[in-house]
């Protein structure tokens, strides 16, 4: 019997560096690193990780920047960007990038030149899946959206790329 059970949702999932949770910070780290990362990392399956748009690395924060005066972007400023990202999705498209399938998001990703090139090496030499691929792409076209842009840049791809997290 098969049963399907249809959900939008966002998930935001968070986990530590290792066992320990000091891996970044060689004065707490055990003496079990690299190995304890990797062990560690390694409980995660590929193809779950495949399926997060966005994997990043977020090294703990001075303290002496949490008590720090300077403040980053207004959320109302973010807020507004976003809502105008989401209003050139709807009329260009119909739904939000998030909504896409593959075929239709890979017909509006439309990268110029030196994204397109960028794109093809990292197929090339990263062994990347095609599930990783689409991720990258809708990313990629999410960050155009946000600067308002018709075609993906180099710099849209390669920060997709970064926040992919390759290296996991």
């Amino acid at each position: 019997m098969h049963v399907s059970y249809h959900a939008r949702f966002q998930l935001i999932a968070a986990m530590n560096p290792c066992r320990c949770g000091h891996a970044d910070d060689a004065s707490l780290a055990c003496h079990r690193l690299p190995l304890c990362r990797q062990e560690y990392l390694a409980k995660l399956s590929g193809p779950l990780l495949d399926r997060f748009d966005i994997r990043i690395n977020v090294p703990p924060v001075p303290l002496s920047q949490m008590i720090d005066d300077e403040k980053g972007e207004n959320s109302a400023a973010v807020a507004a960007r976003v809502e105008a990202a989401q209003a050139l999705q709807l009329a260009r498209q119909d739904c939000l990038n998030a909504r896409l399938d593959g075929e239709r998001l890979r017909k509006l990703a439309n990268p110029n030149k030196a994204a397109r090139k960028l794109l093809d090496a990292v197929i090339d030499e990263s062994g990347l899946t095609a599930r990783g691929f689409n991720r990258i792409l809708r990313v990629a076209r999410s960050l155009a959206d946000l600067a308002a842009r018709d075609a993906l840049s180099e710099a849209d791809i390669a920060t997709a790329l970064v926040w992919r997290d390759m290296s996991v």
